[in-house]
């Protein structure tokens, strides 16, 4: 974290509230290389934290909660008790609710709170997942409690599906609480068990938003999650989480599930199992067949889960014809961000071909680094 930033923000605080800030954190925005839809299916996920990051400065105290974003001109004064009603710090004002009930922070206390982040909102990359998991930290460090990251990210979860009604995994919580840069977090979404997968040098996984900006709460990412909770009811199975690790038998019967339900459980299955082979080609230095099975995904996510708008088809086709061994849409789709593995050495000529070809994208990070190339 730079430290001069850190200043500035502790500047700000201390002009904005008349006090200084008693704790500062900081964590970062998450892509998933490969895994989509699957980590609340029971499957393994791919994800690696990017360079952006969210900043967050904290006091508790009063019986409000109040909120300085520095992309908004003026600050946000909740009361504790006060609904969920689609404001931009809902997120914030239920995660100070949650700090609270697990006894981070005493009952009916409230907190002064500033956010700086760099993480774009509606991408795809986290920025809920950050703003909840720094919220808790912020919340722990206050009271000197030492919280796991997965504690931290079930926490965070709670909040996004009980309090805000959107139905997420844990993949984007766990990446940003325990995610180390220059490795992918290979993650069982069943169990929370993760090994850090290094990135291969010599490689980037450049991210571009593609443009389209996307809503996940309106309806169609819980109507993907309530199909595959219909595919595994049919199955027979004890939970969703079960689905995505079915065996061959399983998924025969699936495909004769009525359409779209078959489509949906196909992509749950099939996913996790490419997940698999693409831990193990990472692992192996193998990026073609990375790249390869990156393309696989965004195929499967188009066809069978349907969440590719026919523009970002058009992006990560055109990515690959520019140089890139594999090109995805990442995140819950409907737009947002695409993820591709290029070689480092090609990566200034395929930038500017997409950027040519796509005016309308923009760069959210132009590689994630491998740990020997920090």
């Amino acid at each position: 974290m730079s430290t001069t930033k850190d200043e500035q923000l502790k500047r700000t605080f201390a002009s904005e509230f008349g006090r200084r800030a008693a704790v500062q954190v900081s964590v970062p925005g998450r892509v998933n290389l490969i895994g989509e839809h699957i980590d609340y299916t029971g499957g393994t996920v791919l994800p690696t934290p990017i360079p952006g990051r969210l900043r967050l400065l904290f006091t508790a105290g009063g019986t409000t909660v109040t909120v300085r974003s520095q992309r908004f001109a003026e600050p946000v004064e909740r009361e504790l008790e006060e609904a969920i009603d689609g404001h931009w710090s809902d997120y914030l004002l239920a995660g100070h609710r949650k700090a609270i009930a697990v006894g981070l922070l005493p009952p009916g206390t409230g907190g002064e709170y500033l956010i700086d982040s760099e993480i774009p909102d509606g991408a795809g990359v986290s920025s809920s997942a950050a703003l909840l998991v720094a919220l808790l930290r912020a919340a722990a460090e206050t009271t000197a409690r030492t919280t796991p990251p997965e504690q931290l990210a079930r926490w965070a979860q709670e909040v996004e599906t009980q309090d805000i009604g959107m139905p997420c995994g844990i993949m984007d919580q766990m990446a940003v609480a325990a995610g180390e840069p220059g490795f992918a977090m290979a993650l069982n979404t069943r169990t929370l068990a993760y090994r850090q997968v290094p990135l291969p040098t010599g490689y980037a996984f450049p991210v571009l938003h593609s443009g389209l900006k996307r809503q996940l709460a309106d309806g169609a990412y819980k109507a993907r999650r309530d199909a595959c909770a219909e595919a595994a009811e049919a199955l027979g199975l004890a939970s969703i989480e079960d689905l995505s690790t079915v065996d061959d038998d399983g998924l025969a019967r699936a495909a004769a599930l009525p359409d779209p339900i078959a489509r949906r459980a196909r992509h749950a299955i099939t996913e996790h199992r490419r997940v698999l082979r693409a831990i193990e080609t990472l692992a192996n230095g193998d990026v073609q067949s990375f790249g390869a099975l990156m393309n696989e995904s965004h195929r499967s996510m188009r066809d069978d889960f349907e969440i590719v708008p026919k523009a970002m088809d058009e992006m990560t086709e055109h990515a690959c014809r520019s140089g890139a061994f594999g090109s995805r849409l990442t995140g819950g789709g409907f737009g947002g961000c695409f993820v591709s593995c290029v070689p480092s050495e090609r990566l200034g000529a395929w930038l500017v071909a997409m950027r040519t070809a796509f005016p309308d994208t923009w760069v959210v990070t132009e590689g994630l680094i491998a740990p020997e190339e920090h």
